[in-house]
């Protein structure tokens, strides 16, 4: 413990083995530590450990560990940075050293059309799934279904029940789509900027969308092409892993190479504020001339 060799000791470390194993916290970051083990520490002192505890049913040995931990978990191509990690030794009332950290965060501003109105379904860009291939762990071979939720979608979206299934493993059902059992969806604004913030969810459901074997999230951004691109994602189902989805899928727009393909200023969400600056010049010209 005085030699500070943490790595050695995070090699034994009960939580870093159970995500290894995807037992738990599946997909979760945890910043590296650099901090002494947070328990069992004497009441009253800094690092002064007791493993030893005596009770009438005998003798409780608690090891020095990391009980208390910082865990995070965002959405694909989102910015989140950890700053700090560490302990505050200071506190002495307690066997258990409380534990801080500190992020940066983006956040995406609301979004105002520039109609003024609350949705634009004009059609001109539409999401497409050219093909989707899953993996369930399921010793089963059922029909499944694929459910589509978004902000940027007027309502959830259930598609059409997969006819193909690819090569059997053991253990494991592969249903597949092609492109006419997967629906065009359509967002409620057409424009790219909001999209590029945009993520949806899908949900690999039971031919009769009851049961879901497992969700996962995908970013719209670094999806808007002519062609369809690939993705690929670990599918959770209440905090375990089920599976696997890959695919191939676009954002495109009638306009062609021009909208699609766009150079644009690279940015994070959160440095981006969407102001409907004719709708406010126009209140202030109408302010003016009605002489208030």
């Amino acid at each position: 413990m005085k030699e500070k060799n943490y790595p050695f000791l995070l090699e034994h470390d009960q939580l870093k083995k159970t995500q290894y194993k995807k037992e738990a916290f599946v997909g979760f970051c945890e910043e590296d530590i650099t901090f002494p083990p947070t328990y069992r520490i004497e009441r009253g002192t800094t690092q002064h450990y007791i493993w030893q505890k005596f009770k009438k049913t005998g003798t409780r040995i608690n090891a020095p560990s990391w009980c208390d931990r910082v865990l995070w978990k965002s959405y694909p191509e989102t910015y989140i940075r950890n700053n700090s990690y560490g302990s505050v030794e200071t506190i002495l009332t307690s066997d258990h050293k409380p534990v801080f950290a500190a992020f940066d965060v983006s956040i995406v501003s609301q979004f105002v059309s520039a109609n003024g109105a609350s949705a634009d379904t004009s059609g001109d860009m539409k999401i497409i799934f050219e093909a989707i291939n899953v993996e369930i762990k399921t010793s089963g071979r059922e029909n499944f279904r694929i459910e589509f939720h978004s902000p940027c979608l007027e309502a959830p979206v259930l598609g059409g029940q997969n006819h193909k299934y690819g090569s059997q493993k053991a253990r494991c059902c592969c249903p597949m789509w092609t492109a006419p059992d997967l629906p065009q969806l359509q967002p409620i604004f057409d424009n790219q900027d909001y999209l590029e913030d945009q993520h949806l969810l899908l949900a690999v459901k039971t031919a009769d969308g009851l049961e879901s074997y497992g969700e996962c999230a995908l970013a719209l951004k670094g999806m808007f092409s002519i062609k369809p691109q690939p993705f690929f994602a670990a599918l959770l189902h209440l905090g375990e892993e089920t599976g696997r989805i890959s695919g191939m899928m676009h954002v495109k727009s009638r306009e062609g190479a021009s909208a699609n393909m766009r150079v644009k200023k690279s940015r994070r969400s959160y440095e981006l504020i969407y102001m409907d600056t004719d709708s406010l010049f126009q209140e202030r010209e109408n302010s003016l001339s009605r002489g208030t």
